[in-house]
């Protein structure tokens, strides 16, 4: 199960970077991986405090950081 499960993660993270141009590969690749834990963590959460301020949270701040 646990290499089925790397090679989604991965292939998410190959679709966020391509969607984002942060100078080098390695930054880009980076930056995917913090949205997709973002994205993950706020899933969590949101079911754990039957809330959407989580997503909102995480939105709010891949937004500005992703602004620059």
């Amino acid at each position: 199960m646990q290499p089925v499960l790397a090679g989604a993660c991965t292939r998410w993270v190959d679709c966020i970077a391509a969607h984002f141009d942060l100078g080098d590969a390695k930054r880009t690749r980076s930056f995917a991986s913090l949205v997709l834990t973002s994205i993950e963590g706020a899933y969590v959460r949101c079911r754990a405090e039957r809330s959407r301020k989580p997503f909102t949270e995480a939105g709010e701040w891949l937004s500005a950081l992703a602004a620059g």
